[in-house]
């Protein structure tokens, strides 16, 4: 099981996260994440990155399932929410506000203490 294991965490990068998120102890798990989410939410035109919301949420639903912390999701929830809403590519314009809302009652939604 070890073995097994130790192979997954050297497979990818994906695999390391979700372990250190479920397992290391005294670490901040949102923080790797918080990190995909705003590299795809607001990517550096500079290094020529794409934009993906779909990688955002997907870093947010990989979230859920390591730690389902709700505290840690809504928190990566309002960061892809507010870095969308800064980034020129995700406009008002572009994305009406009824997605943020979405956003806002999926995270309400998510939370047992509300």
């Amino acid at each position: 099981m070890v073995r097994l294991i130790a192979d997954l965490y050297a497979a990818s990068s994906d695999n390391r996260a979700f372990l250190h998120a479920r397992f290391a102890p005294g670490e901040n798990p949102v923080k790797a994440y918080k990190d995909v989410v705003t590299r795809w939410v607001y990517p550096d035109v500079f290094k020529h990155q794409d934009v993906s919301a779909a990688k955002a949420k997907n870093a947010i639903a990989d979230y859920r399932k390591a730690r389902g912390d709700t505290q840690g999701l809504v928190d990566l929830m309002a960061r892809r929410a507010a870095n969308r809403n800064t980034c020129p590519l995700f406009s008002p314009l572009l994305l009406p506000a009824r997605r943020l809302k979405a956003d806002v009652d999926a995270a309400h939604a998510g939370c047992a203490y509300m």
